[in-house]
């Protein structure tokens, strides 16, 4: 059998939204991207395709890809990001085994080009329904480590709102807040599972920049200094819509300074926005969350409407 095993290329964006289309058909994620979703991602700044990625090819047809994408920062371990699809027609095992051994190989020599003195582990993100991607990370050494819930709220049936505290001032966003909220981010999530600090070029990239980002449908709560003490950073996916016929803004950054915890901040917050997503004719919300939040986050998003539709799971292989 004759396939061709090349990098990734940006133009092979058109042909990896195809393959993750087909396998959605197969066992759905209830996620869908478009070329354009896939370029943004391909072009993340620690994304790179020369050496961290491969595809390959039957013919004109891609049927398989793989990803390694390190890290800004060990934290203390190196938590190297590895992503793999085959098309479901492919799926034989011994596809998904030369797949993992690429990327195995892979991830340890880009781990040495970046924290050599680090431990490095290989984490992947993978959806309750995708069976087939489970099976060949378990017998890759792979093990479940964490959940996170995927929520939903139908913004029709929106439970009252809170009040927003007085002694901090509402702001939408704005380009002039593009550090100060990248670093009430980094300091909401510090110690967070996972979660390494944005720097100014990925943070710009992966939020500002996306072409999914909603500055109109995100939200500040500054403090009498200026400093962002809360936010509610939305997108929207063009995709997502044109397959489910639902308008529905995903709320992909929510959180609170942890000098500010504690005090119903984020949650009045959250409520103000999903008003004003209401008003701006979204039907829905989304967001996701880790099972093991210390914050009682999943309790907090329940008051706000939204209730648990799908987990996702992160599986971990320790590398020696």
């Amino acid at each position: 059998m004759n396939r061709t095993w090349r990098a990734v290329t940006v133009d092979d964006a058109e042909a990896i939204a195809d393959l993750l289309e087909a396998a959605e058909a197969v066992e759905p994620t209830n996620e869908h991207y478009s070329a354009e979703d896939i370029r943004d991602e391909l072009t993340v700044p620690n994304v790179r395709l020369a050496d961290g990625s491969v595809s390959v090819w039957d013919g004109p047809r891609l049927v398989g890809y793989a990803m390694a994408v390190p890290r800004e920062a060990a934290n203390p371990e190196h938590r190297m990001r590895v992503e793999l699809a085959v098309h479901p027609e492919y799926r034989d095992v011994e596809l998904g085994k030369q797949l993992l051994e690429w990327q195995e190989r892979t991830a340890q020599a880009l781990h040495a080009k970046t924290f050599p003195n680090a431990r490095l582990e290989l984490h992947a993100r993978v959806y309750e329904s995708q069976q087939w991607y489970a099976s060949v990370l378990q017998a890759a050494g792979f093990a479940m480590a964490r959940s996170f819930a995927t929520m939903r709220a139908e913004l029709e049936k929106l439970p009252p709102r809170p009040e927003l505290p007085p002694s901090l001032r509402l702001v939408g966003y704005e380009p002039a807040y593009e550090d100060p909220t990248r670093e009430a981010v980094n300091d909401a999530f510090s110690g967070h599972w996972g979660m390494t600090p944005y720097s100014p070029e990925l943070w710009r990239h992966r939020m500002i920049d996306g072409p999914a980002f909603r500055p109109r449908t995100s939200f500040l709560l500054l403090t009498e200094d200026g400093e962002v003490g809360s936010f509610v950073l939305s997108a929207f996916y063009q995709a997502e819509m044109e397959v489910t016929g639902v308008r529905e803004v995903l709320i992909a950054y929510v959180g609170t300074r942890s000098a500010l915890r504690g005090h119903g901040v984020a949650t009045a917050l959250l409520a103000h926005t999903l008003v004003a997503a209401r008003d701006q004719g979204y039907e829905r919300a989304a967001l996701e969350v880790d099972e093991s939040n210390a914050h009682n986050a999943l309790d907090i998003y329940r008051r706000c409407g939204f209730e648990v539709t799908q987990r996702v799971h992160a599986w971990v292989r320790p590398m020696p």
